[in-house]
């Protein structure tokens, strides 16, 4: 199953990729934009390390109300 979503990933995103280069949005538009590694740096890194911090703190702090909300049904915990 791992194995099947990791192929399907990859693959949606090289063919994304791909269709991209072929057919760009703009003319002029280059592979990486001038903030990409800003972005990538900046929010796909540090910021879900900060996130993940903040969740395991969360969970440690809250135990009993963190085991209610994994245990329940997604629309009352809503």
């Amino acid at each position: 199953m791992e194995l099947t979503l990791l192929f399907a990933i990859v693959g949606s995103s090289l063919f994304f990729i791909g269709a991209e280069r072929f057919f760009p949005y703009q003319s002029s538009q280059s592979l990486f934009r001038s903030g990409f590694w800003t972005d990538l740096i900046g929010y796909g890194l540090l910021q879900s390390y900060a996130m993940g911090l903040l969740i395991a703190w969360l969970g440690e702090h809250l135990k009993t109300k963190w085991v209610f909300l994994c245990s329940s049904p997604i629309i009352p915990s809503l």
